[in-house]
């Protein structure tokens, strides 16, 4: 159904962890690659693979005209998805991936906030988003804490 694009980007989110983690790691000693490099270079080798499924899906052409709050909005979506590579290759070359992926996975509980704060009017929390945020949030929290057991 509607969500199976959402479970296509958790598998290829988990991969691309796996991906980065072992290319950070590989190489002679001393010569690893560094995470904001390795950000850049996975970044890079994104921007082909996006045209390309564009191009499939027929909607490789932008629209001939945007209107200025849509490109505002798009380069700040841009900006965060930039900042969020540099701070996961980051995580990724000091953690251990199953830690890194927990935790960074609570974004439900700020995407939630956003949410709230700037598309109120568009789209209405429920119990269930709210719980299942609750959820994302707990699970990462207990990632970090001191074992319990």
């Amino acid at each position: 159904g509607k969500y199976l694009f959402a479970f296509g980007a958790a598998l290829a989110w988990g991969f691309g962890a796996n991906f980065a983690k072992m290319g950070m790691r590989e190489g002679p000693p001393g010569h690893q690659i560094q995470p904001i490099a390795g950000s850049m270079v996975a970044f890079a080798v994104a921007i082909p693979f996006l045209w390309l499924i564009a191009r499939q899906a027929g909607v490789a052409t932008p629209p001939k005209r945007l209107d200025l709050p849509t490109v505002l909005w798009l380069c700040g979506a841009g900006a965060s998805s930039a900042l969020a590579s540099v701070f996961y290759f980051l995580a990724l070359s000091q953690g251990q991936v199953a830690v890194v992926l927990a935790i960074s996975n609570v974004y439900p509980f700020f995407a939630i906030l956003f949410s709230f704060l700037l598309l109120r009017r568009k789209e209405k929390l429920t119990r269930n988003v709210l719980l299942g945020a609750a959820l994302a949030v707990g699970g990462g929290a207990l990632l970090v804490l001191p074992p319990l057991f």
